[in-house]
């Protein structure tokens, strides 16, 4: 895709169309995932089935051998917890913790050269600790191992196949994917042309664009007078290093309430 929006600029650049002093304006556009903010079990289901399918992959004599074959039938099912009552999803909850602590414990008891880095272990955890508060419970000298779900838990991981999707804001709208900053000429009366498209994560500041916006300028040779962007693109630091570049980064800055 990049390859072949490339080789569009740069016709519209032979052709006349794409100044290279052109003034440019940028702004972004969410992204929307094709994914959603899934219930808290199914998501720890998905971290340790993305764990057990890291492990046949890697080693599939490893996986048979020691790998409970329950364990292996319960995480090559799929799963959801749409329907069922609050207790139900509890004890799930707990179920499913005590399987990726068992293969955690597993496969750090019995090691393989082919599993010493395991990335879905390690995403596994990180679900698990945003997610849940884990306890161990004894009865009858045999621990059990208690899950208990964090209310309004951070998540920052959505999908523990695609770390890159994050849960963007924006005033009142929230979504889950990523965003692109679209930059275009800025020629009043005159049509105008995309010249640029940086993808972030959602949560990316539109401020952390400008570096990024002027190594795409530079790689086309471009050298707009003026750059114009909404409010939230604009702050001193950033005016200051346009004009180190002979450019002018325009628009509205923030008031700054002072207290008295």
């Amino acid at each position: 895709m990049s390859l072949i929006f490339d080789k569009t600029v740069k016709l519209a650049q032979e052709k006349g169309f794409i100044k290279k002093r052109t003034s440019q304006r940028i702004d972004s556009t969410n992204i929307i995932a094709h994914v959603n903010r899934i219930a808290t079990t199914d998501l720890l289901f998905r971290a340790v089935k993305c764990l057990t399918e890291e492990i046949e992959k890697k080693d599939a004599d490893y996986y048979e051998r020691e790998i409970p074959d329950y364990i292996q039938e319960r995480y090559s099912q799929r799963f959801s917890s749409f329907g069922m009552g609050r207790e139900k999803r509890g004890e799930k909850l707990s179920e499913i913790v005590e399987d990726g602590l068992l293969i955690k414990e597993l496969v750090h008891r019995v090691p393989s050269e082919r599993l010493v880095d395991l990335e879905q272990l390690e995403i596994m955890e990180f679900i698990f600790r945003e997610n849940v508060v884990i306890t161990e419970k004894e009865i009858n000298r045999k621990v059990f191992i208690q899950a208990e779900e964090i209310q309004r838990p951070k998540q920052t991981i959505f999908d523990p196949r695609d770390l890159s999707l994050k849960l963007g804001k924006k005033a009142n709208r929230g979504w889950v994917g990523s965003k692109c900053r679209v930059v275009e000429t800025a020629q009043k009366g005159k049509v105008n042309f995309i010249t640029n498209m940086i993808y972030q994560q959602a949560q990316a500041h539109d401020c952390n664009v400008h570096e990024k916006l002027r190594e795409g300028n530079e790689c086309r040779g471009l050298e707009p007078e003026k750059v114009y962007g909404d409010m939230s693109y604009i702050n001193g630091g950033a005016i200051c290093e346009y004009r180190k570049h002979g450019q002018e980064l325009m628009g509205y800055a923030r008031r700054i309430h002072k207290e008295t």
